[in-house]
């Protein structure tokens, strides 16, 4: 070139600057997870979690509260897991973040629109010296991802038949 200024007639302009943007669309949904059929998610991300995670399924109610009970005694409750995708999820595991809680069932398979009720027992045995305020982290996964999490919560109180302080309360009758 010799310096001058070569400029292309308005239209021609135009088209290329429409193709441009036509190939950075293109591109640009390549990029974005779950956008193209290449990042096909199995997982419809339909709720949300008590932390603001968005999990395959909705879990009611969240957190859950399994109330109050003296040291050493038994609570049990229930949750509700729905399907609100077009997929089936299948929970292969349900992990606890303490040994004192149990779910049951262990392995869950939810069809797209369906929902399954989830028992949740709380057994004090396990720690029977524990009193006061408890929150238990629940976590179900699917295929090594979260499908669904939330939070236990009870009160423990201290049995009122235990001795306390040195002192043994006197029921009044």
């Amino acid at each position: 070139m010799d310096g001058r200024i070569v400029s292309f007639p308005s239209n021609r302009r135009l088209l290329w600057v429409a193709l441009l943007l036509a190939l950075l669309m293109f591109v640009g949904t390549l990029a974005i997870p779950g956008s193209s059929t290449l990042n096909h998610n199995p997982f419809s991300l339909s709720s949300v979690g008590t932390r603001g995670q968005h999990f395959p399924l909705e879990i009611s109610p969240d957190p859950i509260s399994l109330g109050v009970v003296d040291t050493g005694q038994k609570a049990r409750g229930s949750l509700t897991l729905v399907n609100h995708g077009s997929q089936p999820v299948r929970v292969e595991r349900i992990e606890s973040s303490c040994p004192c809680l149990a779910i049951t069932p262990h392995l869950i398979r939810i069809g797209p629109h369906e929902k399954k009720v989830l028992t949740v027992e709380f057994d004090g045995s396990v720690e029977p010296d524990f009193h006061g305020g408890l929150a238990i982290d629940v976590t179900g996964y699917a295929a090594e991802r979260v499908a669904f999490h939330t939070v236990a919560k009870l009160e423990i109180h201290q049995d009122s038949h235990e001795e306390v302080g040195g002192l043994v309360p006197i029921p009044l009758n």
